[in-house]
């Protein structure tokens, strides 16, 4: 398990709150740990950049939740992982 997970654990911690590179995101996707995406695109196209979940990262299908535009043309979406049945 990751020092990060493991600390999160031992402290006793149900529901927490990412924000962080990929290798932190990527650790906990690993675990199927993430229930709840918050995801705001911003609009400007970027010649390159770094990726928002880097490989391997496996695949989880999300349902949407809600999604909120703003004025400055930023979109919010909130996704919840669907319920493997």
């Amino acid at each position: 398990m990751e020092p990060a997970l493991a600390n999160i654990e031992a402290q006793g911690y149900e529901n927490i709150w990412l924000v962080g590179g990929g290798a932190l995101i990527n650790s906990f996707l690993q675990h199927s740990l993430i229930d709840e995406y918050i995801i705001s695109t911003i609009p400007i196209i970027l010649g390159g950049g770094i990726r928002l979940f880097p490989p391997p990262s496996p695949e989880e299908e999300l349902e949407l939740v809600s999604s909120k535009q703003y004025s400055t043309g930023l979109l919010q979406a909130y996704y919840r992982r669907k319920q493997k049945i």
